[in-house]
């Protein structure tokens, strides 16, 4: 009875096996292999950041990955890309390329901003005030918004500032130490619901100047913008 058991506990692991192997063979026709792209540009003679340099230029809107908090994780937004889906991390680790503080009032009957501004200063026609902070407006909504540089890339990520409970002091820490807050490593985290910052060391070089070429760049015109996918809270 004993080795009936065996053989059909051996027979089922072959089944199994044979299963997965099949299902990761033709998984692998649809995986794209970026240092296999890159070998066979090196074959052939072709640049590969060059082709990327090229292609860059030609899209009109630079689109940004977005963070979000969502159920005590953050979660990363990757609809802009063949490569990757939705990404959920407990801890992010990124360089802080720019800090912003962005302000928006919503006229709910028509449905869109009437008036948004960025570090105070209003950045549209007619705006309700020639600065926030002689603004007869109370009600507008304000955000932190966090321009990122990980894995590579630029990400940003928008919070409102009870939900950033240490911002002000990782940043006041930071100076004291008389450290920018782009030489730094940041460290996000989330406890229940609310995002902790602390440092995991300097940002090596060749991150720091890359971060600080992208921010001033390719970033610099949309960090001049807001957007209602900075405050989602109004498409409720």
């Amino acid at each position: 009875m004993y080795q009936l058991a065996k053989a059909r506990k051996t027979r089922m692991t072959h089944i199994v096996n044979d299963v997965i192997e099949s299902f990761l063979k033709g998984l692998g026709e649809n995986i794209i292999d970026i240092e296999k792209i890159k070998k066979q540009f090196e074959e052939l003679g072709l640049e590969y950041e060059q082709e990327l340099t090229k292609l860059r230029q030609s899209i009109h809107q630079f689109n940004v990955p977005r963070i979000t908090v969502k159920e005590n994780q953050f979660h990363i937004r990757c609809d802009d890309s063949y490569l990757e889906n939705d990404v959920l991390l407990e801890c992010l680790e990124a360089i802080v390329m720019e800090e912003q503080y962005i302000r928006a009032l919503w006229d709910q009957k028509h449905r869109q901003m009437t008036c948004f501004s960025i570090d105070s200063k209003p950045k549209v026609l007619r705006p309700m005030s020639h600065g926030c902070n002689n603004c007869a407006h109370t009600n507008c909504t304000m955000k932190i918004r966090l321009w990122l540089w990980a894995w590579d890339k630029p990400f940003v990520m928008v919070l409102s500032p009870d939900v950033m409970t240490n911002w002000d002091t990782h940043k006041l820490k930071c100076f004291n130490g008389r450290l920018p807050l782009i030489a730094v490593n940041t460290v996000f985290s989330v406890s229940e619901g609310k995002v902790i910052v602390d440092i995991h060391g300097t940002a090596n070089k060749e991150a720091l100047v890359t971060a600080v070429q992208v921010a001033r760049t390719e970033l610099s015109g949309l960090m001049g913008e807001v957007t209602e996918k900075d405050f989602t809270e109004f498409d409720r």
